[in-house]
C-alpha cells in the first residue's frame, strides 16, 4: 500500500463515465491507493493543476471545450510550458482506436477504451504502466544530462590539454630565445639592470614551464578518483604553484612534519582547495609587507571543536589530519564569517566568489571539516580537517 494515494484528474464530461471510472477504482480494499478529482472542461483541469499536484491525467478527447487530438495538443503543450511532465492517458470510444493511436504519437502515455473501464486490472494497469513510463521518460533526461555535461568536461579537458601543451612548446621556445640572448651579452657585466631583468625573467619562466607541466599531468590523470596522498609531500610538490601565487613583499611559510598518516582525497581536489585558500590568504594581505603560513599535523578535535566546524554530517570527536592556511592579512568580521561559504559570496572584485564555497564542497565529500579563526585587523586562519585512511598508522596529538 502507498502511503500517499496516486492523484488522478480526471476530465470528463460524462458523468457515466465518470462513474465507471470511481467504481473501477474506488469501492476496493486498497481503494486509499487512489484520489480522484473530476472535472469537466479542460479549462477547469489545466486551472487545477496550476494549483494541486497531480500524478496522472485520464482525458476524454471529446469536451465542451476542446475536441480529438486538439484537447492533447493543448494539455501537453501547457504541462511542457509550466515544467509539470505529468503522464497522460486516453480515455476513447470503441470506434476511435486510430485517433487513440495518434493520441500516443502527440505525447500521451497510453489510452484506455471506455467499455473496458469496468475491468479494474486493465485500468489500474493502464495508469500504473503510464505512471512507470512517464518516471523512465524522467530519468532517461536525467541521464542523458548528465552525459551530456560529461562530454562537454570531457570536451574542455581535451581543450585544456592542447592549451597546456601548446604554452608548455611556447615557454620552451621563450625560454630558448632568453638564453640565446644571455649567452650573447657574455661580454658584457651581467651586473647590470639588463642581465638582472634578465635573470629574472628566466626564473619566471621556469616556474611557469614547471606549472604547465603540472597541469598536463593533472589533466592526463584521473581527477575525480580519491587516492592516498602524505599530506606534507603534497603540499611540497604544490611548492612552485604557491611560489607563483605568493609574490614579495608577502612571504611564504611553511611547516611541513613527515610521517603523518595519510589521507584520502582527490589529488585535483584537493590541489584546487589549497589554491583558493592561498589565493584568499594573498588577496587579505593585499600590497603591503605579510605573510601566509602553510602547515600540516594531527590534530585531537573534540565535540565543542567540531561544533563550530563546517562539515560532512556525523563527524566524531578523534584525531584529524589538518592543513592550515593563515595570514596576517585584514581578517573577517563575525556577520561575514556567517556567509563565507556562500556561494558567490566574496569581499572581492567581481568574477570571484565560488572559492570557499567548492571547498567546503570537496572536504564534506571526502567525510572531512574545515574551521575558521579570524579576527577583523588580525588575520585568519583555515584549517582542513580530514579523517585519516584505514591503513594509516593511528594518530595522536
Amino acid at each position: 500500500m502507498n502511503s500517499q494515494p496516486v492523484r488522478i484528474l480526471l476530465v470528463e464530461d460524462d458523468p457515466v463515465d465518470a462513474r465507471l471510472v470511481r467504481r473501477g477504482l474506488v469501492p476496493r480494499a486498497d481503494a486509499d491507493q487512489w484520489s480522484i478529482h473530476n472535472v469537466s472542461t479542460l479549462r477547469e483541469a489545466l486551472e487545477h493543476m496550476a494549483k494541486r499536484a497531480v500524478d496522472v491525467v485520464l482525458l476524454d478527447l471529446h469536451l465542451p471545450d476542446a475536441d480529438g487530438l486538439e484537447a492533447i495538443e493543448e494539455m501537453i503543450a501547457w504541462t511542457r510550458e509550466h515544467d509539470l511532465p505529468v503522464p497522460l492517458v486516453v480515455l476513447t470510444g470503441s470506434a476511435e482506436r486510430e485517433m487513440a493511436v495518434a493520441a500516443l504519437r502527440t505525447g500521451a502515455q497510453d489510452y484506455i477504451v471506455k467499455d473496458e473501464l469496468r475491468s479494474y486490472s486493465l485500468l489500474e494497469r493502464v495508469l500504473r504502466y503510464a505512471l512507470e513510463r512517464q518516471r523512465a521518460a524522467q530519468l532517461n533526461l536525467v541521464l542523458e544530462e548528465r552525459l551530456r555535461r560529461s562530454e562537454q568536461l570531457e570536451g574542455a579537458g581535451v581543450l585544456a590539454a592542447g592549451v597546456a601543451f601548446s604554452f608548455h612548446v611556447l615557454l620552451g621556445r621563450m625560454l630558448e630565445e632568453l638564453d640565446q640572448a644571455t649567452d650573447a651579452m657574455r661580454d658584457a657585466d651581467r651586473s647590470t639592470s639588463v642581465g638582472q631583468s634578465l635573470a629574472q625573467i628566466r626564473r619566471q619562466l621556469s616556474i611557469a614551464s614547471e606549472l604547465s607541466d603540472q597541469l598536463r599531468s593533472w589533466i592526463a590523470g584521473s581527477p575525480l578518483l580519491a587516492s592516498d596522498i602524505d599530506p606534507s609531500a603534497f603540499v611540497g610538490g604544490m611548492a612552485k604553484l604557491f611560489e607563483g601565487m605568493v609574490q614579495p613583499p608577502v612571504q611564504l611559510h611553511y611547516q611541513l612534519p613527515v610521517g603523518l598518516p595519510r589521507i584520502s582525497f582527490s589529488p585535483i581536489e584537493l590541489r584546487q582547495v589549497l589554491l583558493a585558500l592561498v589565493m584568499n590568504a594573498v588577496q587579505a594581505i593585499g600590497p603591503r609587507p605579510g605573510g601566509v603560513a602553510i602547515a600540516t599535523g594531527i590534530q585531537r578535535v573534540d565535540d565543542e571543536l567540531l561544533a563550530n566546524s563546517y562539515g560532512a554530517p556525523g563527524l566524531v570527536a578523534g584525531d584529524f589530519v589538518f592543513f592550515s592556511v593563515a595570514d596576517d592579512g585584514t581578517g573577517l568580521a563575525p556577520d561575514l564569517q556567517k556567509r563565507m561559504f556562500d556561494p558567490f559570496f566574496t569581499t572581492r572584485g567581481a568574477g570571484r566568489g565560488l572559492g570557499l564555497f567548492m571547498a567546503l564542497g570537496a572536504v564534506r565529500r571526502h567525510g572531512g571539516g574545515i574551521l575558521c579563526s579570524s579576527e577583523a585587523g588580525r588575520g585568519t586562519r583555515f584549517t582542513l580537517l580530514l579523517p585519516p585512511t584505514s591503513s594509516s598508522p593511528r594518530a595522536t596529538a
